[in-house]
C-alpha cells in the first residue's frame, strides 16, 4: 500500500474491525496514511468508529446478535460438541448480518457460490450436529455425541483412520517434529524479549520500564463498548497501572495524567497506583477512543490520544517469524506537564 509495488492496491474491505484503535494494528498512524491511498473502502459496522470515520466510503450497517439467526458452536479438541441457536428477535432499519452480506455478495460476484440463502448455510452448518436448523432453533441447545473416550485407540482422530493422534508420528509430541523440520528447537525454550533490558541495554538506559498491554476490563472488549454510556461509567478513563514505589520515584500520584513514551510513539493515560504490577513494569490500557469527541478528521474521536499501539514497532520479533512485541516494550513514564495535558481537561468538562 505504501510503495505501490509490485502493483497498487485500490480497494479495502473492513470486516467489523476498528483497525485504527489501539487494538489490532501496530503503528496505526502508518496504517491510516497507507489506507488513505485506497480508491474505495467498504466497512461493515454497528457503530461509527474512528476507522470508519477516517477511511470508509461506504458503511454497511451490521446487525447485532438479536437481529439475525445464527449458530454458536464450541470447539473442544476439534470436536463440535455443543451448538446453540441465535434466534432473530427483531429488525432495525436496513441492518444485515455477516451471513446475509456474505450470501448477497457471494452470489453477486460468483456464479458458483455454494449458498443461495442464509437458511441453506445454517442447515448445512448445523448438519454437523446431527440435527436440523429448524430443530435447533426450537431446542436452542444441541449436544452431539463426540465419540466417547479413547478415540485415539479406535482410529477416530487421525484423517487416515489409523490409531494415534493427528501428528507426524501419530503420538503425543512433546518433542515437536514440525519445529525440528523447520530448523527450530523441538523443545520449549525461553528467549528474552528482543527489546527488553537484557537484549537491548542501550534502550533500557533511556526507557527503563517495560510496558505490557492487553489486560481486560469487564466493561469493554478491546475497543468495543466505549460508546455505551452505562458501560463507560464503569471505566471512564484509560489507566496505566504502576507500582507505588515506581510512582513515588517518578513523582506520580493516583489520578495524575501521565505520558508513556518510547522511540516509536507516545500515549496519554491516567495513573492507577497499585502493588499488583512489578516495580520495573507498567500495564497500559488498550483499545481506547473517545466517542463523545469530534469524529471528523483529524481528531477521529480522539483515537490518537491514548493509542498505546503507537508505541509498538511495526515488525515481527520472533525467531521463527511469529509473535509481536505487544507484551514487552521499553518505555519511560512521566507526569504530563500541565500545558501538555489532553486528558485532564477532557475530564473536567
Amino acid at each position: 500500500m505504501e510503495t505501490g509495488r509490485p502493483y497498487q492496491l485500490r480497494m479495502a474491505w473492513f470486516d467489523s474491525t476498528n483497525l485504527l484503535s489501539p487494538t489490532c494494528s501496530a503503528q496505526p498512524k502508518r496504517w491510516h496514511d497507507a489506507l488513505m491511498k485506497m480508491e474505495f473502502v467498504v466497512a461493515k459496522e454497528m457503530f461509527m468508529t474512528p476507522t470508519v470515520m477516517a477511511l470508509a466510503d461506504v458503511v454497511l450497517p451490521l446487525s447485532t446478535w438479536a437481529e439475525h439467526d445464527g449458530i454458536v458452536m464450541t470447539n473442544q479438541g476439534c470436536q463440535m460438541g455443543i451448538a446453540g441457536a441465535i434466534n432473530k428477535a427483531f429488525s432495525v432499519g436496513e441492518c444485515k448480518s455477516d451471513l446475509e452480506m456474505m450470501v448477497h455478495f457471494g452470489n453477486a460476484f460468483n456464479d458458483d457460490f455454494p449458498y443461495a440463502s442464509v437458511e441453506q448455510y445454517l442447515t448445512e452448518d448445523v448438519g454437523k450436529m446431527e440435527t436440523t436448523w429448524a430443530e435447533l432453533s426450537e431446542k436452542v441447545v444441541a449436544i452431539n455425541d463426540i465419540g466417547g473416550y479413547h478415540k485415539h485407540e479406535r482410529g477416530l482422530i487421525r484423517a487416515d483412520g489409523q490409531p494415534g493422534f493427528q501428528t507426524a508420528t501419530g503420538r503425543v509430541e512433546l518433542w515437536s517434529t514440525g519445529y525440528s523440520a523447520l530448523g527450530d528447537d523441538p523443545l520449549p525454550y525461553y528467549e528474552p524479549p528482543r527489546l527488553g533490558p537484557v537484549a537491548r541495554p542501550d534502550l533500557a538506559k533511556e526507557y527503563p520500564l517495560t510496558m505490557t498491554t492487553g489486560a481486560r476490563y469487564f466493561a469493554s472488549f478491546h475497543s468495543e463498548h466505549r460508546q455505551i454510556p452505562s458501560l463507560r461509567q464503569l471505566t471512564p478513563d484509560p489507566y496505566l497501572e504502576i507500582h507505588p514505589e515506581t510512582a513515588a520515584d517518578l513523582g506520580i500520584k493516583e489520578g495524575d495524567e501521565v505520558t508513556i513514551e518510547n522511540p516509536w510513539g507516545i500515549a496519554h493515560e491516567i495513573a492507577r497506583v497499585t502493588p499488583c504490577v512489578r516495580r520495573d513494569l507498567v500495564a497500559a490500557a488498550h483499545g481506547w477512543w473517545y466517542p463523545e469527541e469530534d469524529g471528523e478528521e483529524p481528531n477521529l474521536f480522539g483515537v490518537w490520544k491514548s493509542n498505546v499501539n503507537s508505541l509498538v514497532p511495526h515488525r515481527v520479533l520472533g525467531k521463527m517469524g511469529f509473535g509481536a512485541p505487544y507484551k514487552a516494550l521499553p518505555v519511560k513514564v512521566y507526569r504530563t506537564p500541565a500545558e501538555e495535558q489532553i486528558l485532564q481537561g477532557r475530564r473536567k468538562q
